[in-house]
């Protein structure tokens, strides 16, 4: 269960330094399971300033991005843009 009360916290501490470091440390991962919220969080996150991807991101699924990455020896995240993922399940084509 997300403690909400700490994430809203964080999101203010941002907005109330307008664009200094923020205390929320990145990236943030959402690990839940499909329909537990992942795209209101995603909307909540982007309300509140943030940069979030839901399971897509820049036209690639999250989740094949991050193997991608891992498969050529780099971060999880060397191709996401974003640092905030609120989904990251791989679609079959």
């Amino acid at each position: 269960i997300p403690n909400v009360a700490r994430t809203e916290i964080l999101a203010f501490q941002r907005q109330r330094k307008d664009n200094e470091t923020t205390q929320l440390p990145f990236p943030v991962l959402n690990m839940g399971f499909p329909k537990s919220g992942s795209s209101s969080l995603r909307r909540w996150f982007r309300r509140h300033g943030f940069d979030a991807s839901h399971f897509m991101e820049r036209g690639s699924y999250v989740g094949v991005a991050m193997k991608k990455a891992v498969d050529s020896g780099l971060s999880p995240f060397a191709y996401l843009k974003s640092e905030i993922h609120t989904q990251m399940d791989v679609h079959p084509n």
